[in-house]
C-alpha cells in the first residue's frame, strides 16, 4: 500500500488507504506527538526525519493489517517496530477515524519553502529542442553534463482542484482577442473512455482502478489511439516570434500549456554552505506529488533569453493533494538511462535510481498522451544533490519538480506543445487532469481548469 499523506480541512493529517481516508489525529498509539497530525499541514511531521517517517508507516501498516512488507530502508530505519521490541501496543484505528475518500476535501498539504523545476526527461528537451531550434543540436550543451533547471514561485504552488487564471504579460507579434472558442476535444462520455475519475474541486485527487486488468486506465478509443475527438479548426494564433517584425503586445496568453511533471517534497535539509552528493540525497527526500507546471509559452517564447522562463513559468504551479512517501516507491525503482559522459562525482548515483511511475494526461476527460518516469535521464536524487552542489542549501518543505516527462514515439508527450505541434492550446473553460500509478494503485490525480483573469 502506498498509504500517502494529505491534509483535510479541518488540518488534520490523514492517509488514504484504499477506499477511505484514516485521520491520524484520531489514532493512538504512534511515536509521534497526536499534535503533530492536528497542526494544520505536513510540515511539522516532515521536519520529524526519515527515521519518524519510517515508524509511523511501519506503524500504520502494521494498525491496517497490510501483508505487503516495508521497504528495506524503512526496516533499517525502525528495527524496533519490525521486531516489537520497545512497543507494547501498535496503533488501532477506531471506526471515527475511518471516512470514505467522497466525504474528505483536502487542502495543500504542505507550505512549499523554495520551489525549483528541472529538465530531466531527454525525449521531452530533444522535441522541444527541435521544434524551437530547427538546424541545430536539441540538447543544449551543459544538458547531459548536469540536471538543468530554475528557480520557481512557491507562492503560486496551488492543490489540485484550484482554477488556473490565464496568465497576460507580453508576447510577441501583434495584439489578438482573447481567446475564445474550443480545443477541439470532446469529452469522454462512452464507455471504454479514460477509465479516470478527475478530483473534483478540493477532492482527494485519487481515482479507483476501474478498467480491465485493474489499472485504472481504458484503451483509448479514437483513432491513432489518442482517444481524442476529430478536432474542430483552431483559433488562429499570432505565428511570431521573437525575431517578429511586428510589435510586441501586452495581454493575455494565447498559447497556455501544461507540463506532465512529478514533485519531489525535501524532508531533510542541507545547511547553506554545506553540499551532498547523490547518493546521501535519498536520505533528504520525503515523497513525491503529482505536478502541473502551467506554461504560457508566448509569453515564455519572448522573455526566456538570456535568463530563462520568468512570467511564462510563474502565474500557476499545481500538485495533487496527496503526498506518496519515498518508502513506499520502493518496489517501483528502475535503472535509468545509461548517463554518457560519466556524471560528475557528486552526481553519480547507483542503479536503480529511478522509479516507474506510469503517468497520464487528459483535456476534458479525453486521453491526450501516457508516459512513465522511467526514463528520466536525472534522478530525483541526483537534481536534488544538484541543488545543493554551490552550497545554496535547501530547507525542509522544498519543493523540485522533474521538468516535463515525455515518453518515446507518438502519444507519450508530456506537453500539449509537443502533441499538438503548436496547432492550438488550451482555451478558457478546459479542464486538465492528471493521474499517476505505481503498477496498479492510484498515486495520485492534479486537476486544474483555464479561467479567465477576474
Amino acid at each position: 500500500m502506498l498509504l500517502p499523506y494529505g491534509v483535510d480541512t479541518d488540518g488534520h493529517v490523514v492517509v488514504a488507504a484504499g477506499r477511505e481516508v484514516i485521520d491520524l489525529s484520531l489514532m493512538d498509539g504512534f511515536d509521534v506527538d497526536r499534535q503533530v497530525f492536528r497542526s494544520g499541514s505536513l510540515n511539522q511531521f516532515i521536519a520529524l526525519g526519515p527515521d519518524a517517517w519510517a515508524r509511523t508507516r511501519a506503524q500504520l501498516l502494521a494498525a491496517l493489517g497490510d501483508d505487503s512488507r516495508p521497504s528495506v530502508a524503512a526496516r533499517r530505519a525502525a528495527p524496533q517496530v519490525q521486531a516489537g521490541a520497545g512497543h507494547e501496543s501498535q496503533p488501532a484505528v477506531p471506526a471515527a477515524a475511518r471516512r470514505a475518500t467522497s466525504d474528505v476535501v483536502l487542502i495543500r498539504p504542505w507550505t512549499v519553502g523554495d520551489y525549483a523545476d528541472f529538465y530531466a526527461s531527454r525525449e521531452h528537451v530533444e522535441a522541444m529542442g527541435r521544434m524551437l531550434r530547427p538546424g541545430e543540436d536539441p540538447l543544449p550543451p551543459a544538458w547531459l553534463h548536469l540536471p538543468i533547471g530554475y528557480h520557481g514561485r512557491a507562492g503560486t504552488v496551488i492543490v489540485s482542484g484550484q482554477p488556473v487564471y490565464r496568465p497576460w504579460g507580453i508576447r510577441p507579434g501583434p495584439s489578438a482577442p482573447e481567446p475564445a472558442g474550443s480545443t477541439g476535444i470532446a469529452p469522454a462520455a462512452t464507455a471504454g473512455g479514460t477509465g479516470i475519475h478527475p478530483a473534483s474541486p478540493g477532492g482527494t485527487g485519487l481515482a479507483s482502478a476501474t478498467s480491465a486488468g485493474g489499472t485504472g486506465i481504458a484503451p483509448a478509443t479514437s483513432a491513432g489511439g489518442t482517444g481524442i475527438a476529430p478536432a474542430t479548426p483552431p483559433s488562429a494564433v499570432p505565428a511570431g516570434g521573437a525575431g517578429s517584425a511586428a510589435a510586441p503586445s501586452y495581454g493575455p496568453s494565447l498559447r497556455l500549456d501544461v507540463e506532465v511533471e512529478l514533485g519531489f517534497v525535501v524532508g531533510v535539509g542541507v545547511d547553506r554552505g554545506q553540499t551532498i552528493t547523490a547518493a546521501e540525497a535519498e536520505r533528504h527526500l520525503f515523497g513525491m506529488v503529482v505536478l502541473n507546471d502551467w506554461s504560457a509559452r508566448d509569453i515564455q517564447a519572448f522573455e526566456y533569453r538570456p535568463l530563462g522562463p520568468f512570467l511564462g513559468k510563474s502565474f500557476a504551479t499545481s500538485i495533487s493533494p496527496w503526498v506518496v512517501p519515498m518508502a513506499a516507491l520502493e518496489p517501483y525503482r528502475a535503472a535509468g538511462p545509461v548517463q554518457d559522459p560519466e556524471p560528475a562525482s557528486y552526481l553519480k548515483a547507483s542503479e536503480p535510481r529511478g522509479f516507474d511511475i506510469r503517468l497520464q494526461l487528459c483535456v476534458n476527460d479525453s486521453v491526450i498522451s501516457r508516459m512513465s518516469s522511467s526514463g528520466l535521464y536525472w534522478s530525483p536524487a541526483q537534481m536534488l544533490a544538484h541543488l545543493t552542489a554551490n552550497g545554496a542549501g535547501v530547507r525542509a518543505g522544498d519543493l523540485f519538480g522533474t521538468g516535463t516527462i515525455s515518453g518515446p514515439g507518438p502519444g507519450a508527450s508530456g506537453s500539449l506543445m509537443e502533441h499538438w505541434q503548436g496547432e492550438r492550446w488550451l482555451t478558457d473553460g478546459d479542464q486538465v487532469t492528471m493521474s499517476a500509478w505505481c503498477g496498479d494503485e492510484p498515486a495520485g490525480t492534479v486537476t486544474g481548469r483555464v479561467e479567465a483573469r477576474p
